[in-house]
């Protein structure tokens, strides 16, 4: 595995001024769960990690008379486990519900899985 920088910023307009300044080189780290590894065993080089955990827009689960909001770092078992979801939005929670076992859940995202997008994905 080679080097990478490791960023961390606080709000969405920071992270986009990352991504964009990397010339297509930077990855965005929701989760993780597959990104560490493609980076780890070689199949993916990047010079840039760009952590979206720390972004409140991307950890918000919102449950209101307007609706769901879910951001795209959101792990999967804040939303399975969450009351309202499982009452009003019940394939969502059964769909987070599924995605690989405890220990990924506990860093998987639904952002990330539906970017990721692998054959093999759950």
């Amino acid at each position: 595995m080679r080097d990478f920088e490791y960023e961390a910023p606080t709000s969405l307009a920071d992270a986009v001024g990352l991504l964009a300044r990397s010339n297509g080189n930077a990855r965005p780290l929701a989760g993780g769960t597959d990104l560490i590894d493609h980076v780890r065993t070689g199949r993916l080089s990047t010079d840039l990690i760009v952590d979206l955990k720390k972004i409140p827009e991307l950890m918000a689960l919102e449950l209101n008379d307007a609706g769901l909001r879910l951001g795209a770092a959101v792990p999967c078992y804040q939303i399975y486990s969450h009351a309202g979801i499982l009452e009003n939005y019940t394939a969502i929670a059964d769909s987070s519900n599924i995605i690989g076992g405890m220990q990924i859940q506990n860093r998987a995202s639904v952002g990330g899985n539906l970017a990721n997008a692998g054959a093999a994905a759950d």
